[in-house]
């Protein structure tokens, strides 16, 4: 059945209007929010804090500019000459640090790096400022750092103000953005890996009298040169600690992920009217890819793309353009915007249908401040070829220090451009009453404009809220009546299989530990390197020490899950077995229902009986190699299927909701 047989269908048992031949229209299914979409773009926040007003030497610092790069040298070598980088190891003589360390200027040192192909950025806007500035005692320097899918080491510099040619710095190779074991670091506190530093470019001045320093001299590179004219670390009694004078931190910038409600609120209106299914995208700031290819839904005062908004606006057909979308613009294989997919299943159905008066279609995005505009279309069902939609480029989801906004989402009514109007609601060209696909004649005005006489906050409301990270409470209970669990692992993640793959061989992480002797630290470590909050469950309620998880008693632990990141996995040993586990399913269990609200309540429903296949299964609680009857670890037969599956060996076993309970409860914010 077409879409727009579904639409007319609808509206004709309303005893709207009556049902027409009508074209073949494909229904697309809604696009789900992937958990784990965007993990291999790994972005971090650095945050950098001016704490010197508690010290003896209080100074502002100067903007400054950071780099990525897996070799050392990005910004300086030290030891050598400030104008010497290290490009694929052979030395060149660059400006830059020169002006950075002298002058507060890190405009040539940024220039620089994008001549050799260095991803860099500059950061000048102190948090909350409107423009750039120098960074006072007491404010903050924030900047985003896109590693993209693989970490490197990342370098910064920002001049001390109160000297001739001092800045604050990571050494020549930087700081390891990747973990032990591959992935990202999550980050923390970084104070210690900074340094105080001088270019070597000026004679130096007691600190903060010098006439030859930024705060009084007459003009740029006033001073002597420096006698040693290496990068080197300031030394000397009167030299301060970096930790006197800032405070930085850096930490993994997830996606914000939104929750978009659309709901058709005509019904009051003069125009009662249905609404077809749409698109959404979020994109970069058109202004720059206008025209190049990328996925922008349209330009206001120019003509349709020609990428599938005639589609939508007068079919109600969100398919080409959604194609349009997902190919990057018709330019590549792979799609431009970070998150993109058609909206088309009111709340509460069971299939995609229109919106009609008083329902309302709701979907989820993923956005980020390197990405952070969010473009939406959708069809006015009573008219030839208009379409509600976000400005042309789309609506800014984040503010300038990068806070997500809520609330109201300004929509507009659009005209396409591409049928000739008729009177709402009664024009035999119109979706519920053509004959076909594209029935009227050309509208003689092909560009895209706003409707005069009508507005779209009279017929429709689109509002947008972010979700907010929570703490939950995970309370694990023994309920059998004599079977013991040993100690096990809890961890909050995106990575779609943290502890295992169904069907696949066990990676050799430490999982075989867990499941054939209950000794989760092997497994926990291993975690721990590849930068995951692995947390150890061994000691329950109440108790003194740790120990296994008797029947009625309970271990309890509180995580901390992004929404971007809502899964939760655990698997602690069944004691009876060779090397059952009970455990979540392989990608975890989400703690964020579709309309984004944090899961509450029991959810052993999602845990299962798993085989670890790295040990051969014997009469459960009756086995010489099990833990409650072998002289010591690792003593059984290998399995014959070296699988991780679920546990299916011709033994009965308890079904899981007799052995545990797993609760979880949202913790609301303070």
């Amino acid at each position: 059945m077409t879409f727009l047989y579904k639409v007319l269908a609808v509206l004709a048992m309303a005893a709207l209007i009556p049902v027409g031949l009508l074209p073949a229209v494909p229904v697309l299914a809604a696009e789900p929010l992937n958990a784990c979409a965007n993990r291999e773009d790994f972005r971090f926040v650095v945050t950098i804090t001016n704490v010197s007003d508690q010290s003896d030497t209080p100074t502002p610092f100067a903007p400054g500019v950071w780099a990525l790069s897996d070799k050392p040298g990005s910004l300086f070598v030290s030891g050598a000459h400030p104008g010497i980088l290290f490009w694929d190891f052979d030395p060149i003589k660059t400006p830059g640090l020169e002006d950075l360390a002298e002058d507060g200027n890190p405009g040539v040192a940024a220039a620089t790096l994008a001549e050799h192909g260095v991803k860099h950025g500059v950061f000048n806007r102190p948090v909350g400022a409107e423009g750039p500035g120098p960074l006072l005692p007491g404010a903050s320097y924030s900047f985003i750092v896109d590693a993209g899918s693989a970490p490197r080491n990342l370098t910064f510099a920002l001049m001390f103000v109160q000297s001739n040619d001092w800045f604050i710095g990571t050494d020549e190779v930087g700081i390891s953005l990747e973990s032990p074991l591959g992935g990202a670091i999550m980050g923390g506190d970084i104070t210690d890996q900074l340094y105080l530093w001088d270019a070597g470019t000026e004679e130096d001045e007691p600190v903060g009298e010098g006439p030859n320093q930024a705060p009084r001299q007459s003009g740029a590179n006033t001073g002597p040169e420096d006698d040693d004219n290496t990068v080197r670390l300031v030394s000397g009694l009167d030299a301060p600690a970096v930790s006197d004078l800032v405070s930085v931190s850096i930490r993994r910038a997830f996606d914000t992920v939104f929750d978009v409600t659309v709901e058709n609120t005509s019904g009051s209106a003069m125009v009662t009217t249905p609404f077809a299914p749409g698109v959404f995208t979020v994109h970069t700031d058109p202004a720059t890819t206008y025209m190049e290819g990328h996925p922008q839904l349209f330009k206001e005062g120019q003509p349709n793309l020609y990428n599938g908004l005639e589609a939508l606006a007068e079919d109600g057909n969100p398919g080409p353009l959604y194609e349009f979308i997902s190919t990057g613009g018709g330019m590549s294989d792979e799609p431009v915007a970070g998150s993109y997919g058609v909206f088309n299943t009111p709340v509460g159905a069971d299939a995609p249908g229109p919106l009609l008066p008083g329902e309302a279609y709701h979907f989820t995005i993923r956005a980020n401040p390197l990405a952070p505009h969010l473009s939406l279309a959708f069809m006015f069902v009573q008219s030839n070829d208009w379409f509600v939609a976000t400005a042309d480029d789309g609506m800014v989801l984040f503010d300038i220090d990068g806070n997500p906004v809520s609330g109201s989402v300004p929509v507009y009514l659009w005209d396409a451009g591409t049928e000739e109007d008729e009177p709402v609601g009664e024009g035999p060209n119109q979706a519920p009453r053509q004959s076909g696909a594209n029935t009227g004649p050309e509208d003689d005005d092909n560009t895209v404009r706003l409707v005069d006489d009508m507005d779209a906050d009279q017929l429709v409301a689109v509002t947008i809220t972010p979700r907010q990270a929570r703490h939950f409470q995970v309370s694990i209970t023994n309920v059998s009546a004599d079977k013991p669990i040993a100690p096990g692992v809890v961890i909050p993640h995106c990575v779609c299989d943290p502890l295992f793959i169904e069907d696949r061989p066990d990676r050799g992480h430490g999982l075989e530990s867990l499941a054939e002797d209950g000794d989760p630290s092997g497994l926990a470590e291993v975690l721990a390197k590849q930068a995951l909050p692995v947390q150890v469950l061994n000691t329950p309620v109440g108790a003194d020490a740790p120990g296994p998880l008797l029947p009625g008693q309970t271990y309890q632990t509180t995580v901390f899950l992004e929404p971007a990141e809502p899964n939760l996995s655990l698997a602690f040993m069944y004691v009876l077995s060779n090397d059952l586990f009970l455990g979540s399913p392989a990608g975890g269990i989400t703690l964020w229902d579709e309309m984004g609200n944090p899961v509450s309540g029991d959810v052993t429903f999602s845990v299962y009986l798993w085989d670890a296949g790295t040990e051969h299964n014997q009469p459960p609680g009756e086995g010489d190699s099990q833990p409650l009857m072998q002289g010591a670890p690792d003593m059984g037969d290998a399995d014959t299927d070296n699988t991780v599956r679920l546990a299916n060996d011709g033994y009965d076993y308890p079904a899981v909701p007799d052995l545990i309970r797993v609760v979880v409860t949202p913790i609301d914010p303070e």
